[in-house]
């Protein structure tokens, strides 16, 4: 009798913030050729090849492949399965998962008005959090160029929205 194949995922590795690689390995093809094998990711548990995204390598059978899975989310957590076809149906590894490396956040609208000799207000919205919470935002400045951390700075809160404030002693 025709069996579903018998495969194993991959585990995820070579993760950053939007790719990732993972695959299978086929170890029994269920008595009818592996026809398509793949991957399949989301970001809810157990994807399927019918509900999530996948990729399909071109030529079916046993062994080991791997796939690079691209356009992931930075800072976010996937589910990833192998699968193998072959008459029978589909058949799936074990279920695994990665999460993505996040990024820098994005910071827009920055201005400074309302300039005296010694102050100014300061403007900027947190646009977007990087995949990963902001935990310190706000203004930092100094007088030889570059502003860091480490020069004069003003702590405004958390997370993404608009930030406002004045700037003294300058």
């Amino acid at each position: 009798p025709v069996m579903l194949p018998t495969l194993v995922t991959v585990k995820p590795y070579a993760v950053d913030s939007v790719t990732a690689t993972s695959g299978g390995n086929i170890i029994d093809d269920g008595g009818m050729p592996v026809t398509v094998r793949g991957i399949c990711w989301s970001t809810t548990p157990n994807p399927t090849t019918a509900l999530t995204t996948k990729i399909n390598n071109a030529t079916g059978g046993i062994g080991l492949y791997t796939n690079i899975i691209a356009g992931l989310s930075p800072g976010t957590k996937y589910y990833v399965r192998a699968y193998a076809i072959n008459s029978k149906g589909t058949a799936y590894g074990n279920l695994d998962s990665l999460k993505t490396m996040a990024v820098r956040p994005t910071v827009s609208d920055v201005v400074m008005s309302n300039l005296t000799d010694s102050s100014g207000v300061s403007n900027a919205t947190v646009i977007y959090d990087g995949g990963d919470a902001v935990t310190d935002r706000g203004f930092c400045w100094n007088t030889t160029g570059i502003p860091t951390l480490s020069d004069h700075v003003l702590p405004l809160g958390t997370g993404i929205g608009a930030i406002k404030d004045t700037l003294y002693n300058l």
